[in-house]
């Protein structure tokens, strides 16, 4: 098994998610925080399956929402470095490495 390590920063930006589908619709937040949770189940299972796409960060894309979790393998586990917003500028979660 591989535990997971949260950048400071990450539960704040899925809880922003949250709030924000949640606000567009009732239950849509709930539908985000699944797709999130079927990421986070893929990841823990083969941290290698996603592509790196900065240095040794690698790109998880969540289905049905422009959300993507950036996180690097290390010898202790997996390192969450961002779940993030497609559309923002990359430079953000670029800099926690």
């Amino acid at each position: 098994m591989w535990p997971f390590a949260f950048h400071p920063t990450v539960h704040r930006e899925v809880a922003d998610g949250y709030d924000w589908y949640e606000g567009r619709q009732a239950g849509l937040g709930t539908d985000f925080l699944d797709a999130l949770e079927t990421v986070y189940g893929a990841i823990h299972a083969n941290p290698a399956r996603y592509p790196v796409v900065h240095a040794d960060i690698r790109e998880a894309l969540l289905t049905r929402f422009p959300y993507a979790v950036y996180y690097r393998v290390v010898p202790s586990g997996v390192r969450i470095l961002s779940v993030f917003h497609t559309v923002r500028n990359p430079s953000t979660w670029q800099r926690r490495v």
